[in-house]
């Protein structure tokens, strides 16, 4: 729908998804093929390695610069994906996070070890109890990062949430669509069994061969599946479920956009009146 948006109103395409900026990761993020590629400029996909480590920080220079290219040529820039918080960070700017201390993460981690994540969850309640509210005591990841930014700052990341309030750094016009669950969970049955019949499998194993997957790439749905599981099945299984749970948090976050003019489409031929109905919505704002 992109494609045929992006003719109708001048446009080139933005990638708005943080797995496809890796080479070689086609099949499970679903890329554009050549010809689409061909008749709409895109951008911001195949820009890294799997192994390269990217931030948010890293898309929004990238992002900045292709808007550029793509005004001086007198295009306009429509992003089209889904990574929520890259929009967020798009419209709203971001918050200078301090750089990672590894020997304190360290430090952590071994502890978790030691003593158990509860232990460091009830830490973190004691010096960022919101934080602590929001985050599962089995989520080490996110409770280390936690820890980790008190450390380095002294202030609870809970207070960095605020920041992100306010108008928008950045006017935009927002358009999303929304598909009725049980339609919308077939289509994710079915989108997984042609990524392992387009060759998933072997996709993972070749990027394996050629330098593997780095700390972002390998939390991508799909690659983390097939790398994990012990039989293709199990792999199919686990991607459609955690898929599930994906577009179940992704909902959750384009809530918090109250600007997303949101057209709703309940089959395939419906996609013909969305993208008139999205081209209206561009046009008149």
């Amino acid at each position: 729908m992109g494609r045929q948006v992006a003719q109708r109103i001048g446009a080139q395409i933005v990638s708005l998804d943080s797995m496809k900026i890796y080479r070689g990761m086609d099949i499970g993020t679903a890329k554009p093929d050549a010809t689409t590629r061909g008749e709409v400029v895109h951008h911001l996909i195949d820009i890294c390695e799997p192994h390269e480590p990217y931030s948010v920080a890293d898309y929004l220079t990238d992002a900045a610069e292709a808007g550029a290219r793509i005004e001086a040529a007198g295009d306009l820039p429509l992003f089209v994906g889904g990574t929520a918080m890259y929009l967020k960070a798009l419209l709203e700017g971001l918050v200078e996070a301090p750089a990672a201390d590894l020997a304190y993460r360290e430090t952590l981690v071994q502890q978790a070890r030691d003593e158990g994540i509860q232990a460091l969850h009830a830490r973190l309640e004691q010096v960022d109890a919101p934080s602590a509210g929001r985050i599962h005591p089995n989520d080490q990841r996110r409770v280390i990062r936690a820890l980790e930014y008190h450390h380095a700052t002294g202030r609870p990341i809970s207070a960095v949430r605020t920041q992100w309030a306010g108008p928008p750094k950045r006017a935009a016009i927002l358009v999303g669509l929304r598909w009725p669950r049980s339609i919308l969970l077939e289509r994710i049955d079915r989108r997984v069994e042609r990524m392992f019949a387009m060759g998933l499998a072997d996709e993972v194993q070749q990027i394996q061969s050629q330098g593997g997957f780095g700390r972002e790439s390998s939390q991508a749905i799909g690659y983390k599946e097939v790398l994990s599981a012990g039989s293709p099945e199990a792999a199919m299984e686990s991607i459609q479920r955690r898929t599930r749970q994906f577009a179940k948090r992704q909902m959750t976050w384009f809530r918090r956009f109250s600007a997303i003019h949101w057209i709703d489409v309940a089959a395939q031929t419906d996609l013909e009146h969305a993208v008139d109905e999205a081209v209206a919505v561009l046009a008149s704002q």
